[in-house]
């Protein structure tokens, strides 16, 4: 029987329980699940992470439109379109820089740039992540998963699995969900998402073969939701404009993030929490001032005319 933690986000929201009805006190004491803490509709909510890409909630004035529906479809057909005349022997970073392209080559008339920009962000996440995590998650790509053909879909599925970013597929799904999430919900919740994430796969590494928490995935979240974040306008002189222009001209992903595999992997929960503390450590948050001086420091992010080395 799910605990309160477990009762739909959505619904949630809707009924707008008391804090004094945080789900937290129904959280068993021994449970492993972990939590992230976000600020919602005047509410504190606790809210486990309920799939591989973090859950947190949704916004309600910013419930899917049809206009946004439609850019996903539009963007999506676009995304497999040029998949379909992807050679076997194209490399997994050229076709994550090929699909990011087709996914923002919407047609240069009127029209909400914003929405436009969602739409890509969404339909380059559905198209990359082939766990369907993703397009299962009624606050990620759900509500759109619809739009996308079967036919094109199937392809997608085996499509969307080979792209990369400095040949590793994991982080491709990283940078493109939580930038998608980013445009859905929030930058901050979709980083504390991948927080979350990362601190689940610590804690599993203590008993067996997973992944542990990784610095490299975390900063390939921090590089997809600042893509994101300019896309839709943020980021000042390199806005929405620029980091599309680049993109269209044929700017490779790695301009869009820094060399993940600079950073420390494959973390226990132990061996984390010794050397990091944790979210509000001052030796945590060095790591994330770190990560986002890297990221600034990005080709693709430059101010325009800097020359910037990319680190």
């Amino acid at each position: 029987m799910p605990t309160p933690c477990e009762v739909p986000v959505a619904r949630r929201l809707r009924e707008r329980p008391s804090p004094a009805a945080s789900c937290t006190r129904a959280r068993r004491a021994d449970s492993p699940t972990p939590v992230v803490r976000a600020r919602g509709a005047g509410l504190e909510l606790a809210l486990p992470v309920l799939v591989a890409w973090g859950a947190a909630p949704a916004r309600p004035e910013e419930k899917p439109g049809e206009a946004l529906r439609a850019e996903v479809e539009r963007a999506l057909a676009r995304i497999d379109a040029q998949a379909t005349e992807w050679k076997p022997e194209l490399a997994g970073d050229a076709r994550m820089t090929e699909a990011l392209r087709a996914a923002l080559a919407w047609p240069e008339e009127a029209g909400d740039a914003r929405v436009r920009g969602r739409g890509a962000m969404i339909a380059l996440a559905l198209f990359v992540d082939d766990s369907g995590m993703y397009a299962a998650n009624p606050l990620g790509g759900a509500p759109y998963a619809a739009v996308w053909p079967a036919e094109a879909r199937g392809r997608g599925k085996t499509l969307g699995r080979s792209l990369s970013i400095l040949e590793r597929h994991d982080w491709a799904q990283h940078w493109a969900v939580t930038g998608a999430l980013a445009t859905q919900l929030g930058s901050a919740i979709a980083l504390q998402a991948g927080y979350a994430k990362e601190i689940s796969d610590a804690k599993e590494r203590e008993t067996g073969p997973a992944s542990g928490f990784s610095f490299a995935d975390l900063e390939a979240d921090y590089a997809g939701v600042e893509f994101a974040r300019r896309l839709l306008g943020g980021g000042g002189g390199a806005g929405g404009a620029d980091v599309r222009r680049r993109a269209l001209a044929g700017a490779p992903i790695v301009d869009f993030t820094p060399d993940l595999r600079e950073m420390p992997e494959e973390l226990t929960y132990t061996e984390f929490v010794r050397d990091h503390g944790g979210l509000r450590d001052a030796r945590y948050r060095t790591m994330v001032e770190k990560i986002r001086r890297r990221i600034a420091a990005c080709t693709g992010f430059a101010e325009a005319g800097a020359e910037t080395e990319k680190r």
